[in-house]
């Protein structure tokens, strides 16, 4: 099973629905999605720090962010690994090897 989802656009001249040339894997979907929504947050935060003009409530949400940051990293390679993993191990299933360990 293929885990790439292809975008499609609909032809209003016809009617009729034809697939774009680009087509995403499903994890790096996924990571991408997750990276911008953590921009979107660091630069909402930001807005909100130019807002209050408080060093103190500031420094307060650059704290939640520095906590968001690495769990961000962390989900994101995750899901990497997970895609990467995948690929392989449906790459492999046809071979007479186990694909699991590789050493």
């Amino acid at each position: 099973m293929d885990k790439r989802t292809p975008l499609r656009e609909n032809n209003n001249t016809t009617g009729e629905e034809g697939i774009l040339m680009l087509e995403l894997d499903k994890a790096v979907l996924g990571m991408a999605v997750l990276r911008l929504l953590s921009g979107s947050t660091e630069l909402v935060a930001a807005a909100f720090m130019l807002k209050w003009n408080q060093i103190e409530k500031a420094l307060a949400l650059n704290a939640v962010l520095a906590l968001v940051g690495p769990l961000v990293l962390i989900t994101t390679t995750a899901i990497g690994l997970v895609g990467i993993a995948s690929a392989f191990r449906s790459a492999n299933c046809s071979s007479s090897w186990p694909a699991w360990p590789l050493f």
